[in-house]
């Protein structure tokens, strides 16, 4: 049977998660914990996460919260926000640490940023792998990185590692009328790193992250083509502010799944 390791999402100022999240480690619900840095907060968060005590990776801030390589303006509050995320990335040391491509601009903008800021942060970007987006975000902007051309391009020019998130490649299929099979297995060739999954509607472009069962998405392929030994982040939303059943839930199904994978 092949081993996933399997990782909960949550926000890096979501203190009221910490409590319960050691112990869904510890009961074997999930291996560790991809925690999105919220830049606007203090860094109080820090040691309140140490001392969770689990393993963590790292999600960098996106376009909609204050981080666009894709466009030249902001470049000081882009820089400030890479503080913030290395100030995470010295604490924890994470595997891996989660970009975005950016929104309304243009890819070759985003290399052009992302190898500065590789030589303003070079122990910070070792870690990094670059996702894949729909090709339309959730208020209707064009994102960069929607297609496997474009990803390669940044992973070749930045030498970034991947991160395939399959619902924005879906959405993007959609976007593009092109079955979503060929278009997760052209990402798939890119060797990822490290998995997004949730549910959705195969026929939306825009991402609405569903728990499983709850859209129409094909999870068994999809489970079948993560590779052993894979690290596989649940992306399914939060029905609470101060409990985690529903995520471990959608884990047990994913587990499931994954079992039926097997046979």
């Amino acid at each position: 049977m092949k081993k996933i390791y399997y990782g909960l999402k949550v926000w890096s100022h979501n203190s009221a998660y910490m409590p319960l999240i050691g112990d869904l480690v510890k009961r074997g619900v999930c291996d560790f914990v991809e925690v999105y840095v919220n830049w606007k907060t203090s860094d109080e968060y820090i040691p309140a996460w140490k001392d969770v005590n689990v393993p963590l990776r790292l999600h960098a801030p996106h376009s909609h919260g204050g981080f666009n390589p894709s466009v030249k303006e902001g470049m000081e509050q882009k820089l400030e926000i890479l503080r913030k995320v290395d100030a995470y990335r010295k604490a924890f040391d994470p595997k891996s640490i989660v970009f975005h491509p950016g929104i309304n601009g243009n890819i070759t903008e985003t290399v052009t940023q992302y190898i500065f800021f590789q030589q303003q942060f070079p122990e910070l970007f070792k870690a990094v792998l670059i996702e894949n987006k729909p090709k339309l975000g959730i208020k209707d902007e064009l994102c960069c990185g929607a297609t496997p051309e474009e990803i390669k391009m940044v992973m070749n020019a930045a030498g970034f590692r991947f991160c395939l998130d399959f619902g924005h490649a879906i959405c993007y299929a959609a976007w593009a009328k092109l079955p979503w099979e060929k278009v997760v297995d052209s990402f798939m060739e890119l060797s990822p790193s490290l998995y997004h999954i949730s549910d959705s509607d195969t026929a939306s472009m825009v991402d609405d992250h569903r728990h499983f069962g709850d859209g129409n998405f094909d999870l068994q392929s999809l489970v079948g083509r993560i590779p052993d030994g894979a690290y596989v982040t649940i992306e399914t939303k939060h029905d609470h502010p101060d409990r985690l059943d529903d995520f471990e839930r959608d884990v047990d199904q994913l587990k499931g799944l994954a079992a039926n994978a097997d046979r």
